[in-house]
Formats: structure tokens, C-alpha cells, sequence
């Protein structure tokens, strides 16, 4: 079963926005950046295809911060994840076309 699960991880890894960030920062190029006007540096994300979002999340200084949601081609969720300054921290959630929680993982 844990070999299954790892493979099931591997595709979602591989299935995530493949884009290159905005020079140091981890902002992908063509994302659509809203400043936060109450904090400083805090800034709300959306990577779009046409008209479908890719993928939405906060990103604190050009970093990964709080939560990270991607969908799939028909605009479910296939995956949430938390950040806290650019790395994966607290929970993973992966889905099933089906929204069923398929994986979640704790990152430490």
C-alpha cells in the first residue's frame, strides 16, 4: 500500500504548476499579484489558464506563506497545503477527483 501511495504522491508532485518564479522570489512569471494593504509584503496569488484558476495561496515577502490550494482542470481541489516562509509546514491535503481526502501528509 505505501509503495501506491508514493507513486499517487510522485504524479501530484509532478502535476503541480510547472512555471518559473519571478526572480527571487518563488512568485511564478504571468501570476496575478493583490498586496495585502494591512500587512506589509503580504501578497494573495493566482496562477490562471485562460480562464480557469491553476492554483491560489499567500506568499509573505516573495515566499510561500499559509495556504497554498491547487485545483485540477475542472476546478476541483486536487491538493491544500500550508507554508510558513517558503517551506511546506503543518498539513497536506491530497484529493481524489471525487474530493475525497486521498493522501495528507504533516510536514514538520
Amino acid at each position: 500500500m505505501k509503495k501506491y501511495i508514493w507513486i499517487f504522491a510522485l504524479i501530484i508532485a509532478c502535476s503541480e504548476p510547472n512555471t518559473t518564479p519571478i526572480e527571487g522570489t518563488q512568485i511564478p512569471v504571468g501570476a496575478i499579484i493583490q498586496d495585502y494593504s494591512s500587512i506589509p509584503g503580504l501578497q494573495r496569488v493566482t496562477l490562471k489558464t485562460g480562464e480557469n484558476t491553476e492554483a491560489e495561496g499567500d506568499f509573505l515577502n516573495g515566499l510561500h506563506h499559509g495556504t497554498w490550494t491547487v485545483y485540477d482542470a475542472e476546478g476541483k481541489v486536487s491538493s491544500i497545503t500550508t507554508y510558513h516562509k517558503g517551506r511546506k509546514q503543518g498539513v497536506e491535503f491530497i484529493f481524489d477527483n471525487q474530493g475525497y481526502v486521498q493522501l495528507s501528509l504533516i510536514h514538520i
